[in-house]
């Protein structure tokens, strides 16, 4: 089945995808959990899909249901025209007026639904009329940019790092996807909440700034607040976590579990200002930060295979880092193209 062909009408038509929106089924939930976070050029489809399905599955509550009822009889009751009637035919007109009542409160409910789904009908259709315009920004190794929304909020995309977002932000919400690492300052707009995905997780904001690093394939993902407050929920578990400024949470796929800590702002943020910071790295560790920050591959070919390097650099050249690593470690380099290699 090939689903990148399917449209909004295909995805809510689809039992799979049904049962994924209404949570039914646990293999489909984590399917299409799976799929949607490797087509984000099909956002918008899903969004509309998922309001067709609950358009599909409207229902009134029994307590809803019953209030209306109640109401209904009570206003049918006072309205009803008095009927002089004989002792013979009291039986009669009172069974008559029951039927009445009945018959009239099965319609009201019924337009009530007509009208309802009406609406939803009519959002549907609008929608369609302006179908949301998806952008995507993405940032190659030793690449940083900032990304200017259409509410006036302002993302600065880390290397390594894509967003998908909307040219404009339409609906009740400010949603777009994240994979990497990006600071986000909200606009505050408290009737519009502010949504970030990445993957399992779902970060929402009324107006904040707050960094999410969620690199593609890492077991784990981090939110970090630095102002206001946010709202964190994984999609398998109940409940969820509110941050306070100078606290981080970080969900771990392996145990699907949320951790909540303290963090040191210039340590989390040290990317977005240019800064690099070392604290008993290992080779493996430097390795990766500089590939992320330069876009070079880094080599050990030194007897010194078990690392442990501290050190902090503020808007330095990749070749800066490596004499001052190669200085503390008593070691050489070579550079071939863009790999360095330690000897």
């Amino acid at each position: 089945m090939d689903y990148s062909l399917y449209r909004a009408e295909d995805f809510a038509a689809d039992e799979s995808f049904i049962s994924y929106h209404l949570g039914t089924d646990p293999a489909a939930v984590a399917f299409w959990e799976s799929w949607i976070s490797h087509h984000p050029e099909k956002l918008d489809e899903i969004l509309t899909a998922e309001h067709l399905v609950d358009l599909l599955h409207l229902r009134l509550t029994q307590a809803e249901a019953a209030e209306e009822r109640n109401r209904m009889l009570d206003f049918l009751q006072d309205t009803e025209e008095p009927r002089l009637a004989t002792d013979g035919d009291t039986r009669y007109n009172t069974e008559r007026s029951s039927r009445n009542i009945g018959r009239w409160v099965s319609v009201l409910v019924i337009c009530a639904v007509l009208l309802l789904a009406f609406l939803g009908i009519r959002r549907y259709t609008v929608r369609e009329k302006a179908p949301v315009e998806w952008l995507s920004s993405s940032n190659p190794a030793g690449k940083r940019s900032i990304i200017q929304l259409s509410d006036g909020s302002t993302v600065t995309l880390n290397a390594n790092s894509t967003l998908f977002y909307p040219k404009v932000f339409r609906g009740d919400t400010r949603e777009l996807m994240l994979t990497g690492e990006a600071f986000f300052e909200v606009a505050k707009n408290p009737q519009r909440p502010f949504i970030v995905r990445t993957g399992k997780l779902t970060t929402t904001v009324l107006g904040t700034k707050f960094n999410v690093s969620a690199a593609s394939g890492s077991p784990k993902t981090q939110v970090a607040l630095v102002e206001g407050s946010v709202k964190i929920k994984a999609d398998q578990l109940k409940g969820e976590v509110i941050l306070h400024p100078s606290q981080q949470v970080t969900y771990s796929e392996k145990d699907n579990s949320l951790t909540t800590s303290a963090f040191a702002a210039e340590e989390v943020l040290a990317w977005k200002n240019g800064t690099l910071i070392f604290k008993e790295a290992s080779f493996q560790e430097v390795a990766e930060k500089l590939y992320q920050t330069y876009g070079i591959t880094l080599k050990n070919h030194s007897p010194k295979q078990v690392w442990s390097y501290s050190g902090k650099f503020e808007k330095a050249d990749y070749l800066t880092v490596i004499k001052s690593i190669c200085y503390a470690k008593r070691l050489t380099y070579t550079v071939e193209r863009d790999t360095v290699i330690i000897r």
